[in-house]
């Protein structure tokens, strides 16, 4: 019921302009009514007034549609709307020490929901922002069973941007050495870093046939850093059984290190989110909190989403009673986010929200299931008993050091 009085109402700023146009046109159309009426031709005068009533009701109406689109289209809460979270941060740090080094051998397992798809999309944005333009491809693994070197190529190829997998064996995976090589000489950079997302599901052939693309590009000059990035438990027990195997040198080679990419698990980790959320602009400009609460931004006492980190976490943590050990995943936890501002949508200056509000929007079923999941299969439990050590902010509203935002400074987000 809030949000449909929310779409209608008449100061969002979405709507001014077409309002104002709406407003204009019934005037005049009213105008004219006046003035037959006076003169005496009422019946002319009534006509024409309804006319101007029905072009202001359908005005109206497409203001409705153009708000609901809007609302469909907001970003916060989905894929279209990536936060760099703490721990995104923590595993960029990883990725960034490997490249530095140049060096192959680095893993990431994630459970399900952690987001680790939206991860690989925002590390190759803060790779670039961070070292410049670099070469950077990611290939999907899942449902890629490859046991012919021409398909291994083929596959590679499509994902990296060329579609002619035309040929045979050699004429294909020439074709690939040769894309990644130009790939790297065009950004002026002498390593190629290569995402395999949904790794758990590698063969000890695909092990082969990569450790074969990464002596090729070696002989021309370019490093190749395969990342391997899957699903827990699944990822780890498969490289613990590749690794078993007599002929293991590709496993260890290419799966040396483990980095896990953990859960929420503190009331930091929800707060940097609820942050970012509030200093995140759309294409108009217009911050995303105020779009959903936008009257709340009005006087000194501006409404934001960070201050109900407390009773967000609260609310998360009651789904489970080991929930901050075995961790809040991204996929429910961005889902109760959208759920609470489109529950919430409200025009009233003052905004205040209970325990019982968070209670409401936290998706507790599919919450419940991926923790089960984990409590079942210790390798996927990602949560973390303390608040990390870098990245966000602590308690007392103090950065520790990694270019994250204190408490203290979310007032001065419109300014």
């Amino acid at each position: 019921m809030t949000a449909d009085r929310n779409m209608e109402a008449s100061s969002d700023r979405y709507q001014e302009h077409d309002t104002n146009n709406a407003s204009q046109r019934g005037t005049t159309n009213q105008e004219h009514a006046s003035k037959d009426s006076t003169s005496g031709a009422t019946g002319p005068g009534v006509e024409t007034q309804g006319r101007g009533k029905g072009r202001a009701a359908e005005d109206q109406k497409e203001l409705r549609r153009q708000r609901n689109r809007r609302i469909v289209e907001h970003p916060i809460g989905t894929k279209q709307g990536l936060i760099f979270t703490n721990p995104v941060n923590e595993l960029y740090k990883s990725v960034a020490y490997q490249l530095r080094m140049r060096e192959s051998g680095l893993y990431i397992g994630a459970s399900s929901g952690d987001g680790k798809t939206a991860a690989i999309q925002l590390i190759c944005q803060k790779i670039e922002d961070d070292f410049g333009p670099r070469a950077i491809g990611v290939h999907d693994l899942l449902n890629n069973d490859i046991p012919a070197p021409v398909a291994f190529h083929a596959g590679f190829l499509e994902s990296l941007g060329n579609s002619n997998s035309t040929g045979s064996t050699f004429h294909v995976s020439r074709r690939l050495v040769h894309t990644i090589v130009s790939a790297a000489k065009k950004a002026n950079d002498c390593s190629y870093v290569l995402f395999l997302d949904e790794a758990q599901v590698v063969s000890p052939r695909e092990f082969q046939h990569l450790k074969d693309l990464e002596n090729a590009v070696g002989r021309l000059g370019v490093t190749l850093l395969p990342i391997l990035f899957g699903e827990n438990p699944v990822l780890q027990q498969r490289i613990m059984e590749l690794k078993a195997k007599p002929a293991q040198g590709e496993a260890s080679r290419f799966a040396a290190k483990e980095v896990k990419f953990r859960s929420y698990s503190s009331e930091d980790d929800i707060w940097n989110i609820l942050d970012q959320i509030d200093r995140q602009q759309d294409s108009d400009g217009v911050y995303w909190t105020e779009f959903f609460f936008d009257n709340a931004f009005n006087g000194r006492q501006k409404f934001r989403l960070a201050h109900e980190a407390e009773r967000f976490f609260a609310a998360l943590a009651r789904v489970h009673e080991s929930a901050t050990v075995l961790g809040f995943s991204a996929r429910p936890v961005f889902s109760s986010i959208r759920a609470f501002v489109l529950n919430h949508m409200t025009t009233n200056a003052k905004v205040s929200f209970t325990d019982q509000d968070w209670d409401r929007v936290v998706k507790t079923e599919a919450m419940l299931d991926l923790m089960r999941h984990k409590a079942r299969h210790p390798l996927a439990q990602t949560g973390k008993h303390l608040r990390p050590k870098s990245g966000g902010a602590n308690r007392n509203g103090q950065t520790s050091g990694t270019g994250g935002q204190s408490r203290n400074t979310t007032d001065d987000v419109t300014e």
